[in-house]
Parts: C-alpha cells; sequence; structure tokens
C-alpha cells in the first residue's frame, strides 16, 4: 500500500514520497493553538518519523526518535510557529540574554528587579522576545508550561534564600494576569486563583505566596508501611511503626523532619474523604488492629507543627467519608495509653466488615510498645508535560497528547 496524502479539516495536503507497508496508524505532530501546521507526521509505530520544508512535501528523517522526539517538535516550532523557548533556570548571573535553545538564532531578554528584595524579600526575572512569541517554558530540559498565543513576556518571583525555592510564575493573556505556583518538591506547576493577583502585581500579595510555597504540600498514603514520596512530589517521607496492645501505628514524617500541609489523604487508592486540614502538620499517624496493619485505618491522628493541637479522625457510620472525633477543649493533648486503647476498641466493635482473615496479633503487656523505623533512600523522578497536539487515526499512541481524528488516502 502506498499513502499518497494525508487529508483533514486542519491538513490541507501532505504528499509522502515513501512506498508504505502495513500501516495502522498515522500520527500528526502539531501545536496546541496551530493545528494548521502540522510539524511531524509518524507512520506506524515503527519509529518513522517524517518532516516537510514547504509544509506540502514530507520526507523520512531518520535522525528523529522517540528520545529526541520533543526536542525536535520544539525546533520544528520555532522554524514554522516562530515560537521560542524561555528557561527559568537562566537568570541574570547568566547576562542580559540568552539564545532560543530551540532555533539558536532569536534571543530571550532578560530583566533582574531587585527592588521588592529589602522589603518583600524576593526578585523578579522577567524574560522578554521581541521577534516571535513564547512556546514552551522549561526549567532546563524539562518543559513545565506551554503559553498561549501570542505571549512573549513571562515574569518570574523568586523568594530571597531557603534550601527550597520555587518560583511563582505569570504572563498576560488576553487582558489578565495568569499566574501558576509549585510547592517545594511538586513535580507539575498549578494554576494560582488570587483576585488580588489577577489584577496587578501586589507585592504584599506576591510575598504571602511565596512563604506558602516554601512548605511542601502532599497527598500522604496511609497505606504506605516504608520510606516514599508521595504523588507528584520529590519530597521524602519516613515511617514509623509502633505496637500497643496489639494495635500498630505508623507514623508519617517528612525527611529531613520539618512540617508539610495536606492536599489530600489516601489509603492505596481509596481517597479518605472528610479529613481537612489547612495547617501545617508535624506527622499524621494511622492506627490499625493486628501486628500486620491491613485493611482501613480504625482511627488516623494529625498533629500539627510543633505538636500544639491534635485531631483525631474515625470512619462515619456510613463508612463513606471520616468524622473528626469530638474532643471539646482537648486538642492541645494527645490520645494514650488507656484512653488511646479505650477509643480504639470502640472503633474496632464498630467495624461491620472487618477482613476475611484476621491479623495475627502480638500478645503485649498493657501499655508496653515497641517500634521501629525504615531508613530512608529514595530516587529522584520527573515528568515531561507540553501542548504538542497529535492526531491519530485507529488509536492514541501518545497519550500525552491531545487527540483528533485523521484520515489518509491510498492507493494498491
Amino acid at each position: 500500500m502506498k499513502i499518497r496524502a494525508i487529508t483533514n479539516s486542519r491538513i490541507k495536503h501532505a504528499n509522502i514520497h515513501d512506498d508504505i507497508k502495513d500501516i495502522y496508524t498515522v500520527s500528526v505532530f502539531f501545536w496546541h493553538s496551530r493545528d494548521d501546521k502540522p510539524l511531524i507526521i509518524q507512520l506506524g509505530s515503527d519509529d518513522e518519523y517524517y518532516i516537510t520544508n514547504n509544509g506540502i512535501d514530507w520526507k523520512r528523517n531518520p535522525t528523529i526518535t522517540p528520545r529526541n522526539l520533543l526536542e525536535r517538535l520544539d525546533g520544528l516550532n520555532c522554524t514554522w510557529n516562530h515560537l521560542h523557548l524561555v528557561n527559568i533556570e537562566i537568570g541574570a548571573s547568566f547576562g542580559n540574554l540568552y539564545f532560543c535553545a530551540a532555533c539558536q538564532y532569536r534571543t530571550i531578554d532578560i530583566l533582574h528587579d531587585v527592588s521588592k528584595e529589602d522589603t518583600y524579600h524576593y526578585t523578579e526575572d522577567i524574560h522578554t522576545t521581541s521577534r516571535g512569541y513564547i512556546g514552551n517554558i522549561k526549567r532546563n530540559d524539562l518543559t513545565i508550561l506551554s503559553a498561549p498565543r501570542y505571549v512573549n513576556e513571562v515574569h518570574l518571583f523568586w523568594r530571597t534564600g531557603g534550601p527550597c525555592n520555587p518560583p511563582l510564575l505569570c504572563y498576560e493573556y488576553e487582558g489578565s494576569k495568569l499566574w501558576f505556583k509549585r510547592h517545594c518538591g511538586d513535580l507539575h506547576w498549578r494554576p494560582l486563583v488570587n483576585r488580588k493577583l489577577s489584577r496587578d502585581y501586589d507585592p504584599r500579595e506576591i510575598q504571602k505566596v511565596l512563604k506558602k510555597t516554601l512548605v511542601p504540600r502532599v497527598t500522604i498514603n496511609l497505606k504506605e508501611s516504608r520510606p516514599y514520596n508521595p504523588a507528584g512530589n520529590t519530597t521524602y517521607f519516613g515511617v514509623s511503626e509502633s505496637i500497643t496492645d496489639a494495635y500498630v501505628r505508623l507514623k508519617h514524617t517528612k525527611v529531613p523532619f520539618g512540617p508539610f500541609t495536606v492536599k489530600n489523604d489516601k489509603h492505596g487508592q481509596t481517597r479518605l474523604n472528610g479529613i481537612k486540614s489547612g495547617e501545617k502538620l508535624e506527622s499524621i499517624s494511622a492506627f490499625y488492629d493486628g501486628h500486620n496493619p491491613i485493611g482501613i485505618p480504625l482511627l488516623i491522628e494529625l498533629k500539627s507543627q510543633g505538636g500544639t493541637t491534635f485531631k483525631y479522625y474515625k470512619r462515619s457510620k456510613n463508612k463513606a467519608a471520616w468524622t473528626e472525633l469530638n474532643r471539646p477543649g482537648e486538642d492541645a493533648r494527645p490520645l494514650v495509653g488507656e484512653e488511646l486503647r479505650t477509643q480504639l476498641e470502640r472503633m474496632k466493635s464498630q467495624e461491620e466488615d472487618l477482613p476475611t482473615k484476621s491479623p495475627q496479633k502480638l500478645s503485649m503487656s498493657s501499655g508496653s510498645e515497641t517500634s521501629r523505623s525504615h531508613n530512608i533512600g529514595g530516587i529522584i523522578v520527573g515528568t515531561i508535560g507540553t501542548s504538542i497536539g497529535i492526531a491519530l487515526l485507529s488509536f492514541a499512541a501518545f497519550k500525552l497528547f491531545n487527540v483528533t481524528k485523521c484520515f489518509f488516502k491510498s492507493s494498491l
């Protein structure tokens, strides 16, 4: 079979000058706001990629591989769409300009503003392109955001000092300021909705947000019994185990020790709805029945930074959510000893859906406790995000991209 042309509502005409056999998929890559200009066409699933010099005739390019595909797309995005790369890791120490990493031709200007450093403890870097616009926003080799159409300036706000220093990012689009933030350890950037900042660069509000992002905001998985990284975050968490009266406590703390805030709590793939905490925490503990914890916890403890408050959550009667244990005036005191054991016994008796195989219990005298901690170790991982689009016929080969329909004409 020979593919003579690829057409759809976006691609007027694409001539393929190769004899192709046994092709089941056609993939077309394009920038999200310029789907009238395809950048790369892939035929089949054997890593055969085609590029064009005139927008009509396409020839196979053997130098393109899955490993360098995003890099080549960035380069073609410069050529065809005049969209250049901004690297937020390049600051004023590199000078007042740098070259776009994709085309190595157009320059990005940098303005370093230190006027707010003494009063508000942050500096500002402004990256501007005077020829063309901004496409992907990168942190060295990692793509973190993709700008919408006609953005030519990106503002970065950096808090002065600190071991973890994620910046705030902002660009203007259609008359509004769009903000993005990343908490310490986060792998992904998220939109920041703030009415004050949508109108102006309010230095007090910028200072407040930057201070909050220094504290990791994580999803705690209470099913973990060994050190782990919360989903989407590189922060390490250690898990210590202690056993009291045949009840097991798994305590989750940040490593190195420090405060954190909670996005949500999970147990495996099950979200624990109803557990609320907007304050900085020192630890989260889950209490289980048995020496080998299985199933859903009986009780969950949230210990605030500095140990000033202790909140406890139990499962609601319908088991669909968690509710806070009513302890009027007792939040400053933790549950320990006989009081804790009594509460756990009460929770256990209310559980109707116990595991079919009860875990082996550890016989210990009342009030005795043993504990052990797991040494921390891990690996830092990263992800790649982009707004290059892909149009597929048959099935989606690259799920990172937007999917639309694509049709081809063939002759035998």
